[in-house]
């Protein structure tokens, strides 16, 4: 609430567990953002932050954020599984599904090795089954068991998405460090409202995105002779 103090710990918390060194796989990925740029359809700092805002408000508020808090909310494997089968079938692109099973994937080996028995038995059901791991189903346990509130999972997640694209445009050399952090200041207050709407969003609606252009990119991306990124 506004106002109230946010306690240390949690404060220290929240930077340690979305620290971008923090091991996530993520840094493979760039959401389509690769293929604009190879085709030049994105070649600035403001075409970078529509293309974010894109996802954020079309994908991430009714697609990731809805699987992050059911799975943040999930009592069992069982329940677990069903969500992350959810996630595989409703994301069209074979290399978006492969991405984000093995960003998901490095999460929960992360948070595994750190000692978390739920994040160790969900791993050895994901091993034994291809579709199971996704990314927002990854988060959504690690992070519920790293006793951090569903809040502070979902500005993780919205802000780790929105950085890891900030930071494939520096990768791609589409844009520059100090015009990346120009673009991440521009985007606090579209991540605020995003994850205001997705913490509203109903939980019970099936998981929808609406990002037609990415989806092409993607699409495309996956027949390109040299990537730099998965996609």
């Amino acid at each position: 609430m506004a106002g109230e103090s946010i306690p240390t710990d949690l404060l220290v918390s929240i930077l340690h567990h979305g620290d971008s060194s923090f091991p996530s796989g993520g840094f493979a990925f760039s959401s389509g953002l690769e293929g604009f740029f190879l085709d030049q359809t994105i070649t600035n700092a403001a075409e970078l932050e529509s293309f974010i805002a894109d996802l954020l408000i079309n994908r991430w508020i009714s697609f990731d954020a809805v699987a992050l808090r059911r799975s943040f909310a999930a009592a069992s494997d069982i329940d677990l599984a069903e969500i992350d089968r959810c996630v595989e079938i409703a994301t069209l692109s074979a290399a978006q599904r492969a991405g984000s099973k093995r960003a998901g994937r490095a999460v929960l080996a992360v948070y595994a090795k750190l000692g978390s028995k739920a994040v160790s038995h969900y791993r050895d059901r994901t091993t034994a089954d291809e579709e199971l791991g996704h990314l927002p189903v990854a988060q959504g346990l690690a992070w519920r068991e790293a006793g951090l509130p569903i809040e502070a999972a979902l500005v993780m997640s919205a802000w780790t998405m929105v950085q890891g694209l900030a930071t494939a445009a520096i990768r791609l050399g589409l844009i520059g460090h100090l015009q990346a952090q120009h673009v991440l200041f521009g985007m606090r207050a579209q991540v605020v409202a995003a994850v205001k709407s997705g913490a509203d969003y109903p939980l019970d609606a099936p998981l929808s995105s609406f990002t037609i252009l990415s989806d092409i990119a993607l699409a495309r991306h996956e027949h390109r002779d040299a990537r730099m990124f998965i996609t």
